[in-house]
């Protein structure tokens, strides 16, 4: 640099100089990609950290240090342009903070959900319009074909497996899957099912007897080590109900207390109990049948019993159904009584006529 004094005459021809140090102070390494661990695609989550500036390195605290200030933003283009504003200064564009450290420090944390907004680099700049830049991935690991077997046949109750596709793309950063029943495909309203699945697995256990209530969806969240994504993959479920139709039975026994006869449905597996009452109280299991089998069934009431209703409940690999069918039992008796005997043979011992009277009746198993 040299400078030189000017009379109104002439400017000096011998100027005094001083030899410039041109100092360039860059983050010249990114220590380690940035990891996107929020799993929603357009949204951006995790750690970004740099290799500070060698001068900052050797200079022996912070206050010699020429760098001051790191800020990182989110760019659009390696390099943001600026325009001239109408006051004559010129203002950056194609960029937005993400945030900014004090010299001595080497990274900052992105929040999860933060915003992508269609940026697609990270650049760090002190104070200089040349930044360093790395290149974002955004991570989007959703699962897909979401399906669900319903095992319970109870209607309004649910139970059977989930099941799912694992993510395509960035499945190394999902640590496990939550799943949910939901109101909508959002995850509306959600109740979680169980416990989280880790990475691996690709179905989930619904246990019998879970309340279908208000849900219309199955919905599976992929997590990482940092957060659940918000954007779920969505099942609009079925709730499976297979309730045996058109019971019938006759009694074909006419002892009383007995039954024999044919019980008949239209229609897995079904088991035949007798029980006090149509929901089942104090049931009695009187045989296990293979759904494909209408051959004559015969029972035999015990004795004691005072169980007016038979109920072939269906009953799928997971679970009997809680809601069956119920047939009030008639039990057929065939009696003989008022025998009469009139003896107009007037020879000793010896009989003339007897009369029998033989009565049908139909009764509800167990009542007296």
């Amino acid at each position: 640099m040299t400078i030189y004094t000017r009379s109104y005459l002439v400017e000096q021809t011998t100027p005094a100089a001083f030899a410039l140090s041109d100092t360039r102070s860059i983050v010249s390494t990114i220590a380690r990609e940035f990891l996107d661990l929020d799993l929603d695609f357009t949204d951006l989550g995790g750690n970004i950290s740099w290799v500070e500036p060698l001068d900052t390195q050797e200079a022996r605290d912070a206050s010699r240090a020429q760098v001051t200030e790191y800020f990182v933003y989110l760019g659009d283009s390696p390099e943001p342009g600026k325009f001239l504003g109408q006051n004559g200064s010129s203002p950056w564009s194609g960029r937005s903070l993400l945030g900014s450290a004090p010299v001595g420090t080497n990274d900052i944390f992105v929040t999860s959900e933060t915003p992508r907004n269609g940026y697609g680099y990270a650049t760090w700049i002190r104070k200089q319009t040349t930044p360093a830049v790395h290149v974002i991935h955004d991570a989007d690991a959703s699962v897909s074909n979401v399906g669900f077997v319903g095992k319970d046949l109870d209607l309004e109750d649910l139970g059977g497996y989930v099941s799912w596709t694992q993510p395509a793309s960035d499945a190394d950063r999902v640590l496990a899957y939550s799943v949910y029943l939901s109101e909508d495909d959002m995850g509306t309203g959600r109740s979680k099912i169980e416990q989280d699945v880790p990475l691996g697995t690709d179905q989930l256990l619904v246990p019998a007897d879970t309340p279908r209530g208000i849900f219309t969806r199955f919905v599976v969240y992929t997590r990482s080590i940092l957060v659940e994504q918000t954007t779920p993959t969505a099942h609009l479920l079925f709730d499976t109900s297979a309730l045996p139709r058109n019971l019938d039975f006759l009694d074909q026994d006419v002892d009383r207390g007995d039954l024999g006869g044919n019980l008949t449905w239209q229609v897995t597996e079904y088991v035949v109990y007798l029980s006090e009452n149509a929901y089942g109280k104090d049931r009695l299991m009187l045989a296990n049948v293979s759904w494909d089998t209408y051959e004559p069934l015969g029972f035999i009431l015990p004795p004691t019993s005072a169980l007016p209703f038979l109920r072939p409940e269906d009953k799928s690999s997971l679970a009997e159904m809680t809601t069956p069918a119920a047939l009030l039992i008639l039990d057929s008796v065939a009696e003989v009584d008022n025998i009469t005997l009139f003896d107009r043979d007037w020879i000793k011992f010896g009989v003339s006529k007897i009369s029998i009277a033989c009565q049908v009746k139909t009764l509800v198993a167990g009542s007296k």
